[in-house]
């Protein structure tokens, strides 16, 4: 399983509770001996070009990463950040039980 790390936006509130349900997440998936990785924004942004310095330009520039490398459409902004996490695991990441 793999997940973006939070980062602080400007909303203090909304940090709070995805900082609480990261929290839930990782003791599920420990209590479930679920394989996991917290994968950073800048990370998987940076393995796929994403530039901009501005939130709004970043969603946009990823929205057009994922249309052009994988023949997709209408996407929304969540969907191109699911895809750039997922395009960034399935290339640097590697899974093993411990």
């Amino acid at each position: 399983m793999i997940i973006e790390g939070i980062q602080y936006q400007s909303n203090i509130s909304s940090f709070r509770k995805l900082a609480l349900l990261q929290g839930v997440l990782i003791c599920f998936f420990k209590t479930n001996n679920i394989l996991f990785e917290i994968i950073e924004p800048s990370k998987w942004k940076s393995f796929c070009g994403i530039k901009g310095r501005a939130r709004k330009e970043q969603k946009q520039n990823t929205i057009e990463f994922s249309k052009e490398n994988f023949n997709l459409k209408d996407i929304t902004e969540d969907m191109a950040d699911a895809i750039g996490l997922g395009w960034y695991a399935v290339n640097n990441l590697k899974f093993e039980e411990e």
